[in-house]
């Protein structure tokens, strides 16, 4: 072969081989960026977090945080899952998440610069309260001298909008409750991980998922309130804490205020003298009388709080907790409903949380019928009733396990609203409070 044939041989070899090796390394990274795009490959219902196609198409995973007051959802996407997966959604919503957590911040310091200017005209009264909000605002107005910089939380916060939404699709209760507890424990992949096999390696993992809290809070970024609502709730919230809690307990409307002086024996004198309506009514309704059917209430039936909000507003509070007891003679259960209400504006208030819990009449403690048994209030009213009622013994012994019962509900019902309490009076932005429609 002539040296001329030999290099065109060559140099038509060399064209050949760079245009393999250019559609090699061009196919390699297709298919790396497709081994980097981690979209699951199973049904939703299969998975633990949410699906939300937006109107262009693009599909995330992650959690629905509620609704807000404009329609629009805040949704949390794990971060690493969302640059790797839609690095330009990634990009633009990093840097608004950016600008917005300023805003909110300057937001939030108006906010509590006029709560702090509305509670110091009360003395001692407010004290607690407008010294913990001015150490708070210590350290907004620290965070807005420095630089905003993107949050390192593990989920980033996108707010979507009703016009950019085509469909939502909430995973399982029980699977959305694996996923996030998946997250809390640093499983890996779990946007594209079927809830089955999450719990399989969470139970290896010896967690206990009947018992095992979701708290991710600390990975949400922190934002203040955006409705005036949510801020209402917040306030409230942390004046029953810091400032004075207000609280009524009771059954029908028949609601006393915690602390006031109740004279047991006149209340106990209008209870068995037919003068207390809630109680009789509640009786031939129980009992099926049919003169009474036409009291039978809507259990949805609110009118009972007005009375209570409208005093609470009153004496100048933003929140109020009311205990109702849910007691039927005919029935061997109590029920007890724990309420909190909110202040929205003047004359206007909303029930943010419900907390209710049943107790069984017929597997109380015996040490608890006991001890109730020897409670001076209940001694004196017991006295009352056995004189008012010969042979009354039987009714009282019913009573007292009724009590207990009743105890043991409020217990726990109270112990749920003070969980919530407690996860909400730490910080000023979160968690997010959720308002219920």
């Amino acid at each position: 072969m002539t040296q001329r044939r030999m290099l065109l041989t060559n140099s038509w070899l060399g064209r050949y081989v760079l245009c393999f090796g250019v559609l090699v390394i061009s196919h390699a990274l297709h298919l790396s960026s497709r081994a980097q795009a981690q979209l699951p490959t199973v049904k939703h219902d299969r998975l633990g977090v949410d699906l939300l196609r937006m109107s262009d198409g693009t599909k995330l995973y992650g959690f629905a945080l509620g609704k807000n007051e404009d329609g629009s959802i805040p949704f949390a996407v794990e971060r690493s899952w969302l640059e790797k997966t839609h690095a330009d959604v990634f990009a633009r919503r990093e840097a608004s998440e950016v600008s917005a957590l300023k805003q909110a911040k300057q937001l939030l310091k108006s906010r509590v610069e006029a709560w702090i200017e509305e509670r110091s005209s009360e003395g001692e009264k407010s004290a607690g309260l407008v010294q913990h909000l001015k150490f708070e605002l210590r350290s907004i107005n620290f965070d807005l001298d420095e630089d905003p910089t993107a949050p390192t939380t593990m989920f980033l916060l996108m707010n979507i909008l009703p016009a950019d939404l085509a469909e939502l699709k909430v995973a399982q209760m029980t699977n959305r409750h694996i996923a996030g507890i998946a997250y809390g424990k640093g499983l890996q992949d779990v946007v594209i991980t079927p809830a089955s096999i999450l719990r399989r390696k969470l139970e290896e993992m010896g967690v206990d998922l009947q018992q095992e809290q979701v708290d991710l809070a600390d990975e949400v970024p922190a934002t203040a309130v955006t409705t005036e609502k949510q801020w209402a709730a917040r306030q409230a919230i942390y004046e029953y804490h810091f400032r004075e809690p207000l609280e009524y307990q009771g059954t029908g409307s028949t609601l006393f205020r915690t602390g006031e002086d109740v004279d047991m024996t006149a209340l106990a004198g209008q209870m068995l003298a037919g003068n207390n309506a809630d109680m009789i009514t509640q009786l031939g309704v129980d009992l099926g009388l049919p003169e009474f059917k036409q009291f039978k209430k809507d259990p949805k039936d609110k009118s009972w709080s007005k009375k209570i909000t409208q005093e609470a507003e009153r004496d100048g509070f933003r929140g109020v907790l009311v205990t109702r007891l849910g007691q039927s003679i005919t029935s061997s259960n109590v029920s007890v409903d724990v309420h909190f209400f909110v202040k929205e504006s003047p004359g206007k208030w909303f029930e943010l949380k419900n907390f209710k819990t049943t107790s069984n009449v017929n597997t109380q403690d015996p040490n608890r019928v006991d001890r109730i048994k020897e409670d001076p209030q209940v001694k004196k009213a017991m006295e009352l009733v056995g004189a008012l009622i010969p042979g009354a013994s039987n009714r009282l012994d019913l009573a007292l396990q009724h009590g207990a019962a009743t105890e043991q509900a409020l217990e726990d019902s109270k112990g749920k609203f003070m969980q919530f309490l407690s996860e909400h009076i730490e910080d000023l932005e979160s968690p997010r409070i959720e308002i219920s429609k």
